[in-house]
């Protein structure tokens, strides 16, 4: 029995990423199967930890007097907070 040919452009569309696999190579360079699955999550958790990153980087920032003293530019957007650098 010949094998049927199907067109890709003829297949259905899935609605979801799990179960899902597709191919490539690794640093290896040898051929891997990895779940789109696993790359939707991977992506999803990168993207959260940008987003962590963020809102950081937008927060008030607390410094010492002399840390303060020693920024080479100060972020006129940013509100500084210091605190008395301790002795001995």
């Amino acid at each position: 029995m010949a094998l049927k040919k199907i067109k890709i452009s003829e297949l259905p569309l899935a609605d979801t990423v799990k179960g899902l696999y597709t191919i490539g190579v690794d640093a290896l360079n040898r051929s891997v199967k990895v779940s789109l699955e696993f790359v939707k999550k991977a992506a999803d958790k990168a993207d959260a930890a940008a987003d962590k990153a963020q809102k950081a980087a937008e927060q008030d920032v607390y410094l010492s007097e002399t840390e303060y003293e020693n920024l080479a530019i100060k972020d006129r957007e940013k509100t500084y907070f210091t605190y008395e650098d301790e002795e001995g």
